[in-house]
């Protein structure tokens, strides 16, 4: 991370009650991350199993909706913020972290494979659905994040209170595909093809603490913020199942759905060291975590 600060220096006159030392010093600071993100895994959720087409059983599962850890990525997040002194501060900042990928696959076993109870979108499963020869699963998330938050001069030791209003909006696309052979007759061979796509937005506002675990001076420093906040959420999902066979078989059919308004809750919780690389220049690293409740889920 990087960060850049910009100085200026006021000498108010000021009569009564001191409650601030002279001279306030007003500080414009910016602030460019680089942040490693990745997506834990969804729930469990079993998706397909093995099948024996000889003594047409099922055996374990081979594909979980829980494997789709995604690869990590590098999320921009951009800060600007004035603080004076006093330790009163407004800070602006946005987050954008896309996408999100993670991929799973079958390798061809020529009915090697069937669908997981309770089945997709309806379908049928087990021994009881046409065996499948191999399968491809992709998903994919993508993070916005814009907020605005105020730092109050209060606070415990060296811990401040923050207050704001931040804008989330959390989407996640998922497609899977398979392929499927029989004899017959007459013999049928074809694809199945799902997708669904669901997406979140939060609105409302957030509280938290800023504090300053170290300061070593000379502008080594290790800090924390701790947020959490109660969202409006506004959901939509919209899903798709193809059937592509030899015709008359082949057939397609649409679903959406748009999500009851909901109170979802979000926190977040950041550990940063800052390390000075000139005077106006500082290099920022830690970790930065974030957990979501009551958001809308890929549903099949």
């Amino acid at each position: 991370f990087f960060s850049s600060r910009r100085r200026h220096t006021r000498y108010p006159l000021v009569t009564g009650v001191q409650t601030c030392a002279l001279p306030i010093s007003v500080k414009t600071v910016l602030r460019v991350d680089a942040l490693a993100l990745w997506r834990g895994p969804p729930a469990n959720r079993p998706l397909f199993t093995t099948y024996d087409p000889l003594t047409s059983t099922t055996g374990p599962t081979v594909l979980n909706a829980n494997q789709f850890t995604s690869d990590a990525l590098a999320a921009p997040r951009i800060a600007i913020g004035r603080e004076n002194g006093c330790g009163r501060a407004v800070e602006a900042a946005f987050l954008y972290a896309g996408n999100f990928y993670s991929q799973q696959a079958l390798p061809f076993v020529e009915q090697g494979y069937a669908l997981a109870a309770p089945g997709i979108y309806g379908n049928t499963w087990g021994v009881d659905a046409p065996p499948l020869d191999s399968a491809r699963s992709t998903l994919l998330a993508n993070l916005y994040s814009g907020e605005i938050n105020v730092f109050s001069a209060r606070g415990i030791g060296s811990t401040r209170f923050l207050t704001g209003f931040r804008w989330l909006q959390w989407g996640e696309n998922w497609t899977m595909t398979d392929q499927f052979s029989t004899a017959g007759p007459p013999p049928v061979t074809g694809s199945d093809s799902y997708q669904t796509r669901c997406i979140n937005n939060l609105y409302g506002g957030q509280i938290g603490l800023d504090t300053l675990l170290w300061n070593r001076g000379n502008g080594f420093r290790v800090e924390s913020v701790v947020k959490a906040g109660a969202y409006f959420n506004s959901a939509a999902e919209s899903s798709s199942y193809a059937y592509d066979s030899d015709a008359p078989f082949a057939f397609s059919r649409q679903v959406s759905v748009d999500g009851p308004a909901a109170c979802s809750f979000v926190g977040e919780v950041g550990l940063t060291a800052m390390i000075p690389l000139t005077r106006t220049v500082s290099l920022r690293c830690g970790y930065f975590g974030r957990s979501e409740e009551h958001t809308s889920e890929l549903q099949s």
